[in-house]
């Protein structure tokens, strides 16, 4: 999976040098310039989720998220206040969350086939979408 900030460092560094820290800024947005493009749900998942649909009280899960725990960019990324919990620490506490045994709650690693993982979703009142470093999720529908 290519990531847009794996260019800005945090990688290792020949020769041992300190790598570099990627940042997001806050305030680098200008609207003359820039442009901002909504995340999607293709096509064909959107028809895989309504086919999945359940009411609302006879899903299973009150909690879920499965997806990715670590990657060098999650503790490596920082931005400023209010957002400097890393999207490592966010999901450390996700992980303890699901170590903790409680009925309803539903965490873990990515799920696959991909079918496992929308009929996992379409079976929770709440999925939790932890920040990360790229610029796209697909759990926003």
């Amino acid at each position: 999976e290519a990531n847009p900030l794996e260019w800005l460092g945090g990688a290792p560094v020949p020769g041992g040098a300190e790598p570099q820290v990627a940042v997001h800024c806050l305030d680098c947005f200008l609207g003359a310039k820039d442009v901002v493009l909504p995340g999607h749900t293709d096509h064909w998942t959107t028809r895989q989720l309504l086919a999945l649909h359940r009411p609302w009280l006879e899903r299973s899960h009150r909690v879920c998220y499965h997806g990715a725990f670590q990657h060098a960019l999650y503790d490596n990324t920082r931005a400023a206040p209010p957002f400097e919990v890393t999207a490592g620490e966010t999901r450390a506490a996700l992980w303890s969350l699901a170590s903790a045994g409680r009925p309803g709650v539903s965490i873990g690693g990515h799920l696959r086939p991909v079918r496992a993982y929308y009929e996992r979703i379409t079976d929770c009142q709440f999925c939790l979408v932890p920040k990360g470093v790229g610029f796209t999720n697909g759990r926003l529908i």
